[in-house]
C-alpha cells in the first residue's frame, strides 16, 4: 500500500499529535503518529518518528 502526502499538518484543534494528511487509493486520510499526552511520551515519540518530520507534500 502506498500513501501520497497531501498536507503537512492535520486539522486545527486535533488532539492526535503529529500527523500528516495522505491519499491512499484515491481516498484522503489523517495519518497520525502518536499523541502528545505528556512531555516524556512526546520526546520518546519525537525520537522514534523523527524521520517523518522531513516529509514533503507529494512524497510517497
Amino acid at each position: 500500500m502506498e500513501a501520497v502526502v497531501t498536507s503537512l499538518s492535520i486539522p486545527p484543534g486535533s488532539r492526535l499529535g503529529f500527523g500528516v494528511m495522505g491519499r491512499i487509493n484515491g481516498d484522503d486520510y489523517i495519518l497520525s503518529f502518536g499523541s502528545a499526552k505528556s512531555d516524556r511520551i512526546f520526546l520518546n515519540f519525537n525520537n522514534e518518528f523523527r524521520h517523518l518530520h522531513s516529509l514533503k507534500v507529494n512524497d510517497k
